[in-house]
This record gives structure tokens, sequence and C-alpha cells, in this order.
């Protein structure tokens, strides 16, 4: 088995890309000053971010902006809020590419919408950061609760920039024509915003641990549960290229005909599959309907992103999904699928 399945690679990419949008926030300010002075031999700082559409940069700002836009369209949330308010901050990020500010005074219609389309983006953005970045589950780690504060403090401080720039336009602009306040608050803004998507990218306190602090010291531990078993190769593969599983040695008890595994997961816990003649077929219909006694097993993530490339690993090699992946109201987010055996797996996550 390797090391790394496809789901691990997924996730990682996943946040790879979050951290890609963080840092394409904090870099773009820096990499268009840059570009003018060392390769366009620019004479100084241009009085905004958008007025780099107007230089030799104009490639370098119109692409990360679609970069971040494009990422957006294809965010996944929480719930359909969440993926609303993407899509919209998607929308006002093309608008900011699309309809660009003037190069000089004054103001027509079309730098209006480039305003409009900024400050709403930015808006957006900060909330994100302050109420949706933030939500918790009822006992967060320690790592959490810091990100909250981090999440707070940027979108607080993408509002305080965007109401100084907004003030200055209207109070001061006329007289400092050549000012590069708007410029250096827009850096700040956006350097908060790349801050805020490298955190929830898993760059700064990562709850890496969690789950293993947290169950350090057990007074009881589960050691495995059993299942009977008429395709034991099929049940054993399944669980070691979807969950991560080890097996052990095959054991055979050639007098009874009875073969098994014990599967263990790197949590500590362990499932034993078994087959041998005569064991009755469960009669219970588990994919319609619920039965008393053990009815599902669940496994557990560390994050909803972990759930949704999981769903969608399963759905592309043909599993049936019976529900989610959503929220429940006890606070967890997951979906229920099926083994090979019409076994009810859940995949879970507290949020």
């Amino acid at each position: 088995m390797e090391s790394k399945d496809i789901y691990s690679n997924q996730t990682c990419s996943y946040l790879a890309l979050r951290k890609a949008v963080g840092w394409i926030g904090i870099l773009l300010p820096f990499v268009l000053l840059s570009g003018v002075l060392l390769v366009f031999n620019g004479k100084g700082i241009l009085g905004s971010i958008s007025l780099y559409y107007y230089s030799g940069m104009r490639d370098v700002f119109v692409g990360s902006i679609c970069s971040i836009a494009l990422f957006l369209f294809f965010y996944k949330g929480y719930d359909k809020w969440d993926n609303r308010a993407a899509t919209l901050a998607g929308l006002f990020a093309v608008g900011i590419a699309l309809f660009p500010t003037v190069e000089q005074k004054p103001y027509d219609w079309i730098s209006i919408v480039h305003f409009l389309c900024a400050s709403s983006f930015f808006l957006i953005l900060a909330g994100y950061s302050m109420f949706l970045f933030t939500r918790k589950g009822s006992d967060p780690t320690r790592q959490k609760l810091i990100r909250n504060k981090i999440y707070i403090v940027c979108g607080a401080i993408m509002i305080a920039c965007l109401a100084a720039i907004l003030v200055f336009l209207l109070f001061f602009a006329t007289g400092h024509p050549e000012s590069t306040f708007v410029f250096w608050a827009e850096t700040i803004a956006l350097v908060a915003f790349g801050v805020s998507w490298l955190t929830k990218g898993g760059t700064l306190y990562p709850d890496k641990h969690a789950a293993k602090d947290k169950y350090k010291e057990p007074l009881m531990v589960l050691d495995h549960v059993a299942i009977w078993t008429n395709s034991l190769e099929e049940l054993k593969d399944y669980y070691l290229k979807y969950f991560n599983a080890t097996a052990g040695e095959k054991y055979i008890n050639s007098k009874k005909h009875f073969e098994s595994y014990f599967l263990s997961f790197k949590s500590g816990a362990r499932l034993e599959i078994m087959k041998m003649p005569g064991i009755p077929n469960n009669m219970n219909d588990t994919v319609k309907n619920q039965h008393l006694g053990i009815i599902h097993l669940a496994f557990g993530v560390d994050t909803k992103d972990e759930v949704e490339v999981k769903v969608k690993q399963l759905e592309s090699d043909g599993y049936k999904i019976l529900s989610g992946p959503g929220k429940t109201g006890d606070g967890y987010y997951e979906f229920v699928t099926l083994d090979p055996d019409n076994n009810r797996i859940e995949v879970t996550v507290k949020f």
C-alpha cells in the first residue's frame, strides 16, 4: 500500500490552493511595484494598485485577480451561504479586472464600477474572515482559538483600510494628487487578506496533533469491531484503499474453514473481518432502512475538506452515497456511504 493515497494528495492540493491564493494577495503589490521599477524603468510608486493596469505589469495584475476569482468560483464552504459568498466575491474580482479605474481624473462610470467591485470584494472577504472562518465546534482546540483571533484581526484591518481609502478620496485626494496613500492602504488590506487565507490553508497554527492530545490517556479503549463477510479479500482491499487501513497477517483455521484479517488504523482502532461457511446472511436492509443494533462505522477526519475529497473519490469509483455531505444538527459535517458488503460507513468531522 502506498504511504499516501489519492485522497490525501487531493486534500493537500486543496489546502495548497488556499495557501497559493494567500501568497498572491500578499505578494501582488510588491511584484507590481518591483516589476515597474526594475523591468520597465518606472520612476516611482503609482497612486493605487489599480493604476498598474496602465503599466507594463498589466498582465500580472489582471492575471492575479482572475486567479483569485477562479479559486473563489470553485471554493466549497460549509453550506450554501459560504458558497454563495465566495461566488459573489469571485464575480466582484472579475469586475475589478474587467472594469479598470481611470488613469487620470475625472472618474467615469467604468472607474466607479471598478471602485464598487473592489470595495465589495474586500467587504465580503472581511466578512469571510471575521464570521465564517471563525466558526467553531463545542470543544475548539487552542490552535483554533488562536486562528480565530488572526481571522478577526485580518478582517478588521481590511475594513479599516477600506474606510481610510474612502475618507482619503472624499476629503484629501484633491489636495494631494501625488500621494501614494491609497496604494499602501490597498497593500495592507491585501496582506491581511493573504494572511487570513494562509491561516485557513494550514500555514499558521494547524491542528496537527489535536486529536492525539485529546485522547492521550483514555480510561477505556474500544479495541476492535468485527464483521462477517463472504468477500474477505474485496472488503480488506476496500478499507486499505479508502481508509488507510493496514492489514495484519491473514489468520486461517483449516479445521473450521475460518479466515480473518485484523485491519489497523492510525488512531489505534481495529476492524476484524471474518469469513466462514454457514454464517447466515444479514436480513436487514441497510440501504433503505435502519434497524436495532450496530448500524454503521464512522471514520473521523480533521477537516471539512477531507470529507469533501473522500466523498468525491468514493463517488467517482462507483460507490453509492446514501446522504450528504452536509451538516448535522449536532455539529458534524459528514456523509454516509456503503462498503462492498452494504455496511453503512460515515466519514465525519466536528466543526
